[in-house]
């Protein structure tokens, strides 16, 4: 598994396939913007050399992968928000569950 930054993972399935993965739900800086590497790094701690599920809900317009990443049983997204690495992408929020609306918002 790779990082891109703090919002976008590369993963490697069974099949040696990959897919990007467009992290739903949050906006994190992207590198060479503030805190841009800060957050890469909160997210490659969090999934470097573990197993994600991935629940798969649609392409975004650059064809990444836009999901939902659990890890260990933790949303990904959700932990990026708590750590203050990304923030919630009210863009896409009709998109989400209710639930997983407002814990972004909340960031709890």
């Amino acid at each position: 598994m790779a990082v891109e930054d703090g919002d976008t993972i590369v993963v490697l399935d069974d099949a040696n396939g990959t897919y990007k993965i467009r992290l739903q739900g949050i906006d994190a800086p992207e590198g060479g913007q503030a805190f841009g590497d800060r957050s890469g790094q909160s997210l490659s701690e969090m999934v470097s050399g573990k197993q994600v599920e991935i629940q798969w809900s649609k392409r975004d317009r650059y064809r990444r992968l836009f999901d939902k990443v659990l890890c260990e049983g933790n949303d990904i997204y959700l932990q990026q928000i708590k750590a203050g690495m990304a923030s919630h992408y009210k863009y896409y929020q009709d998109e989400q569950s209710t639930n997983d609306r407002e814990l972004c918002e909340c960031g709890k």
